[in-house]
């Protein structure tokens, strides 16, 4: 059945070319763990990591729950791993034992 509303030089469009693209996606690498500041007082006790202030119990990204907050450092834990972070930018990792 032919369209009676179809110009008479209609012709159907070509099928258009499909290329595919391989993009090659490169991971994010984290972000490091910054501390910012600590507030150790008798009335509160808090960190400022990476912009968020956290106090002990909370988790920070990376899985790291934060343990101790001290007047110049805080300690993260995660399953077999101990994060201290200081506030000059000083990172230690150790391995913990089992």
């Amino acid at each position: 059945m032919v369209d009676p509303m179809r110009p008479e030089n209609f012709s159907k469009p070509k099928p258009k070319k499909v290329i595919k693209k391989v993009v090659k996606v490169e991971k994010k690498k984290a972000k490091p763990l910054i501390l910012q500041q600590t507030v150790v007082s008798k009335e509160r006790r808090f960190a400022i990591i990476n912009g968020f202030t956290l106090v002990e119990g909370e988790r920070v990204k990376g899985g790291f729950r934060v343990f101790q907050i001290n007047d110049d450092n805080v300690i993260l834990m995660r399953e077999d791993k101990e994060l201290v972070l200081h506030l000059a930018g000083k990172i230690n990792i150790k391995e913990l034992s089992r």
